[in-house]
């Protein structure tokens, strides 16, 4: 298992993940952020077959069976945003006491701060400040004048030649 920056292994496990008739062995942990459970013998084999951020856990039950053959079996059940797992754990009450005490924590650890926005950006020689910001030129629309075919300025209003307004 590897664990994320700042994670702490609150308790960890042999467990089944029951689904259907047989389960499937693995290791469970619970962590200060989330419940993992890594199915396989481990090694290059373990695969993470369940994982839940402790946020997203909602319920939390543990309870008991007992067969005449195979004697008592405990089981933890998760519920949560990825729905309902069953786990068959020894002292399942444990189990559910370390989630329930972890989500409580974290309930009441106080959020973490906003980001930092980014720096202002740096210009050479201004400090990351632009004092100064002019406006474009307006453009220079050009004419043809009509009397002696001059190109003028048509802002002005008169050709620079002769003088003619245009009509």
């Amino acid at each position: 298992m590897l664990l994320l920056r700042g994670e702490v292994v609150v308790v960890s496990g042999g467990a089944v993940l029951v689904r259907g008739p047989e389960g499937m062995p693995g290791m469970l942990y619970v962590t200060n952020l989330r419940v993992l459970f890594e199915a396989g013998a481990g090694g290059a084999s373990a695969f993470t077959a369940y994982q839940e951020g402790i946020e997203g856990i909602w319920n939390v039950h543990h309870g008991a069976e007992s067969r005449l053959l195979q004697g008592k079996r405990e089981f933890l059940t998760l519920e949560g945003s990825r729905g309902r797992f069953v786990f068959q754990v020894s002292n399942a009450k444990g189990w559910a006491g370390a989630v329930v005490s972890v989500k409580s924590q974290a309930a009441t650890a106080p959020p973490p701060p906003p980001p930092q926005p980014p720096p202002p950006p740096q210009y050479p020689g201004h400090g990351g400040i632009v004092l100064n910001v002019q406006a474009p030129p307006a453009p220079t629309i050009m004419m043809h004048c009509r009397h002696c075919g001059n190109l003028y300025d048509a802002t002005k209003g008169r050709c620079d030649k002769c003088g003619a307004p245009p009509t």
